[in-house]
């Protein structure tokens, strides 16, 4: 059993912190998690909507027009979820020197905002060699009353360097 926490942050200064449990056997691996991102919201778009109407209308026999002008300032913010739990399951192809894994994860955070991921992963080791290619696709779907893009696919293709040497995962096993 391994027990794990992390911290990670992003470009726009978001941080994230996640802790979790897991298990490796000889050809298998899980994990589950929470995370938590303690992060602020941001300004993302500041508009100032200005309308001018007329009012004409009569007081005591006298006429008038008054002029009413109404300025609106909408602001967009924009923060990570508060909230995530996920768990990962994979398997090691160790004659193939392959790994798949899938993964589920759900975040959620203030203002009804929601998100639910799938993904599933191969990667493929050049054994001897401390190389790996990589392709990972996702799906996710958003909700909450401030989402403008409620799905979001993903395909990443990664190439890996191990600085450590071989992949010794397979290096071993394959031996």
């Amino acid at each position: 059993i391994k027990y794990f926490a992390a911290i990670d942050q992003n470009e726009l200064k978001d941080k994230k912190l996640s802790i979790g449990i897991g298990q490796e056997n000889q050809d298998w691996f899980g994990h589950v998690y929470a995370s938590y991102s303690p992060g602020n919201k941001r300004l993302l778009q500041n508009t100032l909507t200005t309308t001018i109407t007329e009012q004409n209308g009569n007081d005591a026999g006298r006429g008038y027009i008054d002029t009413i002008t109404t300025t609106t300032n909408t602001r967009l913010y924009e923060r990570a979820y508060d909230y995530g739990v996920g768990a990962r399951a994979g398997h090691y192809y160790t004659e193939n020197a392959v790994r798949v894994s899938a993964g589920l994860d759900y975040e959620w955070g203030k203002a009804s905002s929601k998100q639910f991921g799938v993904s599933f992963t191969a990667e493929k080791f050049f054994v001897g060699t401390p190389h790996s290619l990589a392709l990972q696709v996702g799906q996710y779907r958003k909700s909450g009353d401030f989402d403008t893009q409620q799905n979001d696919r993903r395909i990443n293709l990664m190439y890996r360097y191990s600085f450590g040497g071989t992949s010794s995962r397979f290096e071993q096993k394959c031996r």
